[in-house]
């Protein structure tokens, strides 16, 4: 999409971004997970491309045939105070880094340098380190909001999507959803996406919201389950009803789905689906924001 960053979510595999760099030229990362493939071309077109939307095959092909692929290891670096190392300030990933899922490196680098001009432009000599470290803790606690925020967003968003399993399924499925609300459903994280309201209790609020939705939805939205199979052939690969009064589907067709509500009798295994989808969601918030606020 034009002038827009695109995620594209390929099942057992991580996030793959496409985003544009200029008028003609489109980048795309690839998250690959360990252990790494010796043949990371052969990878990307066997594993990633038959996920991606079709009209993106032959670019990435043409990609794939004539430039090489740049490996750029990633991992979560948590800040820590500079104030004890004397004559070194360290800015962006050196000092700070997460996922690039979204673009918050270069968010919280922007915003860093800012802060720390502000601070700088009132230092008569700086190479009185005395006088530097009350800068350098002034903007520790002073960027405390925007990086906390971008951070914790960033690997909840990563571990939200680039994961597989029951209860991150059910959080995927209902972040969507709760999307679909429209109005602050959406105006809330996309202002924390881009760091116009850096509150860490706004992103609780918000990703909190998102993991009860999504357990209200277990129980109120329909599911799609395997269809019934059918003793018939037929060619639209629909459900239809034969002689014995059954619904089934059709045998060619082995992976249809109906989408159905759940009902009274699915009511206790959806209680403790919930509560583990909730334990989920504290495991993957928690420690995150604990990193961020203890200061020792």
């Amino acid at each position: 999409m034009s002038q827009h960053g695109t995620v594209a979510l390929v099942r057992g595999h991580g996030p793959v971004l496409l985003y544009q760099i200029s008028e003609h030229d489109t980048r795309m990362l690839v998250d690959v997970k360990n252990p790494l493939s010796s043949d990371l071309k052969k990878h990307i077109a066997t594993q990633i491309l038959p996920s991606l939307p079709s009209q993106l095959h032959e670019p990435i092909r043409a990609a794939l045939y004539s430039d090489r692929v740049r490996r750029m290891p990633n991992s979560f670096l948590p800040p820590a105070p500079q104030s004890h190392q004397r004559g070194v300030i360290l800015l962006g990933d050196a000092w700070n880094m997460r996922h690039p899922l979204t673009g918050g490196g270069m968010t919280v680098a922007l915003s860093d340098v800012y802060i720390l001009s502000q601070h700088l432009h009132k230092v008569n000599d700086v190479r009185d380190w005395v006088q530097m470290k009350a800068v350098l803790k002034k903007w520790w606690w002073e960027r405390k909001g925007l990086s906390a925020t971008i951070n914790i967003l960033r690997v909840a968003l990563y571990d939200l999507f680039g994961a597989d399993g029951e209860c991150l399924t059910v959080l995927q499925d209902g972040c969507f959803k709760y999307f679909e609300r429209g109005g602050e459903s959406v105006r809330g994280p996309v202002s924390l996406l881009s760091g116009i309201a850096p509150s860490t209790s706004l992103l609780a609020y918000h990703f909190f919201y998102v993991a009860f939705y999504s357990m209200w939805a277990l129980f109120a939205h329909p599911r799609p389950i395997p269809a019934p199979r059918t003793n018939e052939s037929h060619t639209n690969g629909t459900p239809h009803l034969t002689g014995d009064g059954e619904i089934h589907a059709d045998d060619k067709y082995p992976d249809t789905r109906v989408m159905q509500t759940p009902s009274i009798l699915d009511y206790p295994r959806l209680f403790w689906l919930s509560y583990r989808v909730l334990w989920t969601a504290c495991v993957v918030f928690e420690p995150l924001l604990w990193t961020e606020i203890r200061w020792w």
